[in-house]
């Protein structure tokens, strides 16, 4: 099968253009893509699920297992050698019911 025309621009290894501790690299293998995350200051590899194409957006989730951070990424606007990625970091939070809240 040949690989998607909106995804053959995702394909490749891709860094901050400033900086270089995080690397993912695209890939299409058996009818897929496969993404791997790379902490490139450790070696430490992230643990990458939920793949998905949404027309020309590359959507995914990564974790971090030292640190436990949880991100989602989207990837869009691919020209060339560049891309945008916007990634949003996942927390969970609770309630401090130590203390309350005054209001005004």
């Amino acid at each position: 099968m040949k690989i998607p025309p909106d995804i053959r621009g995702f394909l490749g290894t891709w860094t901050l253009f400033d900086e270089d501790n995080v690397e993912y690299s695209v890939s299409w293998k058996n009818k897929q893509i496969e993404i791997s995350g790379l902490d490139t200051s450790d070696g430490e590899k992230l643990k990458i699920g939920h793949i998905k194409v949404f027309g020309k957006e590359l959507h995914f989730n990564s974790v971090c297992p030292s640190t436990r951070y949880k991100l989602t990424h989207v990837f869009r606007n691919v020209r060339g050698n560049s891309v945008e990625h916007e990634f949003t970091r996942i927390e969970k939070w609770k309630k401090n019911t130590g203390r309350t809240s005054s209001s005004s």
